[in-house]
């Protein structure tokens, strides 16, 4: 029996030319990815910012133009996501290498939208579980919610009011739960959630089932975590609740493979706790 040839070692590896090739393309694909990502953070921050700002009665938290502002950013973040993936198109004809450019960019978008976030629904009953998903989830933070605000610890570091409720004041009755429905969920959740599904999709490739299980839940806590410091501003209350909302928004977004349980969870639990 012949004996098994052995692995080569990294450093022998790092001076084959294909594996250097290979590991630049890999290299280029997941900064393409992130760069198109954060362009999708930045557009919906404009956009939905925008949308809220512009219901009756709204006082908006900064100026309209400051949205024109951030969606210069997100298409200058999805202009460079496509220059770089140019790198990864052969040399030829400039009118042939634009075309496959934006071919390849096209593709990288759809790969992320699709497969990392889930976001594409095929069918009505794929599209029912979703929903049934994020509204479970979010039944469930409104429940904590309800439990956390007697906790007289955490009131007592809730102010008796805050920007967002204050923009809101002179709103007819409808608008403050639309409000809040609108203006954070989407960006929110492709924030603290989108690098939480682009985890499960690469621990997907672990051989271990325990290690893909062990890989998941760090990615949940860290992003939950992360989630409620970022609502340390407004209170230690707003931070627990948001911890607690992210563990279940993740846990709906892990089980689904989609990122649509966790908008739809998220949009429910804000329109709910403005009668909280």
């Amino acid at each position: 029996m012949e004996p098994t040839p052995s692995r080569p070692s990294l450093r022998a590896r790092l001076h084959q030319p294909r594996f250097v090739a290979g590991l630049q393309r890999h290299v280029l694909d997941a900064f393409v990815l992130v760069t198109l990502w954060l362009a999708m953070c930045v557009v919906a921050v404009g956009v939905f910012g925008f949308l809220a700002n512009s219901l009756p009665g709204v006082e908006p938290l900064e100026p309209r133009r400051s949205s024109v502002v951030v969606l210069v950013y997100g298409l200058a973040a999805a202009a460079i996501a496509v220059i770089v993936t140019s790198l990864r198109v052969p040399h030829g004809p400039l009118r042939r290498r634009v075309r496959r450019t934006f071919v390849r960019a096209r593709m990288m978008t759809w790969r992320l939208v699709d497969d990392v976030l889930g976001l594409v629904v095929r069918s009505w009953a794929r599209a029912g579980l979703l929903i049934g998903a994020g509204v479970a989830a979010a039944v469930i933070a409104v429940a904590l919610s309800a439990v956390a605000i007697h906790i007289p610890a955490l009131v007592a570091t809730a102010p008796p009011t805050d920007a967002r409720s204050e923009a809101v004041a002179n709103a007819p009755g409808w608008v403050p739960p639309m409000f809040f429905a609108i203006v954070a969920p989407v960006p929110e959740e492709l924030m603290y959630r989108g690098p939480l599904l682009a985890v499960v999709a690469i621990a997907a490739t672990l051989p271990s089932r325990r290690r893909r299980a062990v890989v998941v839940i760090i990615a949940l806590v860290v992003t939950s975590t992360w989630f409620g410091a970022g609502h340390l501003e407004w209170s230690m209350l707003n931070a627990v609740t948001a911890t607690a909302g992210g563990l279940l928004y993740g846990s709906a977004a892990i089980v689904t493979r989609s990122l649509w349980p966790a908008i739809i969870a998220h949009a429910v639990f804000n329109a709910a706790a403005v009668f909280l």
